[in-house]
């Protein structure tokens, strides 16, 4: 499968989950700015479940790899993500059930993420 497609998938299906949080009725009365800030802690939030997710998805060695680019070499460490969850069969099903977990919970609590 191709790496671009799994990311606006991913992409795709992780905006569709923030739409459906902020669609709640409970939060209709956001000011403009607040449902900004909600809608940016909602993404950092889920993006930090999509690493998580493929991380522990990863055998030691990858995660060594990706540990010395964090430090060395930051520019290449997305390429290396979208290239190893382009490998790990499962990840995107993983990753949107984790999402839609998150986002029933959430929407239980009607809270931010705590970042």
């Amino acid at each position: 499968m191709n790496t671009n497609t799994i990311e606006e998938k991913l992409d795709a299906y992780l905006e569709s989950q923030v739409s459906e949080i902020l669609a709640d009725p409970a939060l209709q009365n956001l000011t403009p700015e607040q449902k900004e800030e909600y809608t940016t802690n909602l993404r950092t939030h889920f993006q930090d479940l999509v690493i998580d997710t493929l991380l522990n998805h990863l055998e030691d060695d990858k995660l060594k790899e990706i540990e010395e680019l964090s430090k060395n070499n930051p520019q290449l460490l997305e390429e290396k993500f979208q290239d190893y969850a382009a490998m790990v069969p499962g990840l995107t099903e993983d990753i949107e059930d984790r999402l839609k977990r998150e986002t029933v919970a959430l929407k239980q609590n009607l809270q931010l993420p705590q970042i």
